[in-house]
C-alpha cells in the first residue's frame, strides 16, 4: 500500500515538476527521484550466542523457512554546481520477511533450544537509509562516482515457538566506501549503471551493490530495472550475532529527472 502511494504521488506531481525542470537546470542543479519494488530472496545463516549457551548456525531458509518477498524502495539524487561540496544521494529500502517451519533438526539460538519436529515462527526486519556523499571526477557521457556511503540501519530478528522466544534488535550507522559508474547512450534516452558500497577486511564484511538499466523520456519521466545484492558476513566468534546473510533479487521502478 505504501509503495503504491509513493508511486502515485510521483506520477501525480510529474506535470508540476516538468515546469520546474528548466529552472533547476539554469541554476546548475540536477535532481532525480524515484521509487519501485525490490524482490528480495534471503539466504545464508545466523549465529546468536547469549547467556553462555552456544548457538547453532541457523539457516534462514531450511531452518526458519524465511520466504522471498517484494518490498518498496525510494531514492533522491541531488547534484549541484558547488565544486568543493559533494553531491548527495539518499536511498531508502526495507526488508520485512517471515516464515513458519517444522524443524528437521534441533537448533540453539539466542539462549533457547528448539527441538526437531517443533513448529517455529520467525520474522526478520531491516530498515536502511543510505546517505551517499560523492564526487564525480569524470562527468560527461560516462560518469564516475567516488565517495562515502553512511548506511543507517535498524534491525530486529525474532524466533518463537509456544512459550519459547529469542529476539535481537539494534540500530547502527555504518560508513562504507562507495563507487559507481554510469553511462548514457546519446540520443536514445537509454543508460546503464553499476554501483556499490563496501566495508570489511575479507573475513568480516558488508557489501551492497546493484546494476541497472534505465530509459528516460524527453520530459524526464523514466523507467528503470536491475538487480541488487546485499551481503553481511561476520565470521568472528567474538562478535554476536554473527553469520553470513544475503538478500538479492531483481528490482524495477519509475523516476523523474529534472
Amino acid at each position: 500500500m505504501a509503495i503504491r502511494h509513493a508511486l502515485a504521488a510521483l506520477g501525480g506531481c510529474t506535470l508540476g515538476l516538468c515546469s520546474m525542470g528548466s529552472a533547476h537546470a539554469a541554476l546548475g542543479f540536477n535532481v532525480s527521484l524515484g521509487a519501485g519494488i525490490w524482490s528480495q530472496q534471503p539466504s545464508g545463516y545466523v549465529h546468536y550466542t547469549t547467556g553462555g549457551q552456544s548457538s547453532s548456525n541457523v539457516n534462514l531458509k531450511s531452518d526458519l523457512g524465511l520466504s522471498s518477498k517484494s518490498q518498496g524502495y525510494a531514492w533522491v539524487d541531488i547534484q549541484h554546481p558547488i565544486p568543493v561540496l559533494p553531491d548527495v544521494e539518499v536511498r531508502y529500502s526495507r526488508i520485512d520477511t517471515s516464515g513458519s517451519q517444522v524443524l528437521s533438526r534441533t537448533i540453539t539460538y539466542g539462549g533457547q533450544t528448539y527441538t526437531a519436529n517443533q513448529q517455529v515462527s520467525s520474522q526478520l526486519k531491516l530498515t536502511q537509509t543510505d546517505f551517499i556523499f560523492y564526487y564525480q571526477p569524470i562527468n560527461n557521457i560516462v560518469q564516475l562516482r567516488l565517495g562515502l556511503d553512511v548506511k543507517a540501519m535498524s534491525l530486529s530478528a525474532d524466533l518463537k515457538s509456544g512459550n519459547q522466544s529469542s529476539s535481537a534488535s539494534g540500530s547502527v550507522a555504518v560508513p562504507m566506501l562507495y563507487a559507481g559508474l554510469h553511462a548514457d547512450l546519446p540520443l536514445t534516452g537509454l543508460s546503464a549503471a553499476v554501483d556499490g558500497s563496501y566495508i570489511g577486511n575479507g573475513t568480516n564484511y558488508f557489501a551492497d551493490y546493484q546494476a541497472k538499466i534505465a530509459y528516460e523520456t524527453p520530459i524526464g519521466l523514466g523507467l528503470q530495472a536491475g538487480y541488487r545484492q546485499m551481503e553481511l558476513k561476520v565470521a568472528s566468534s567474538n562478535i554476536d550475532p554473527n553469520g553470513d546473510i544475503k538478500f538479492k533479487g531483481a528490482f524495477a521502478g519509475i523516476f523523474y529527472h529534472f
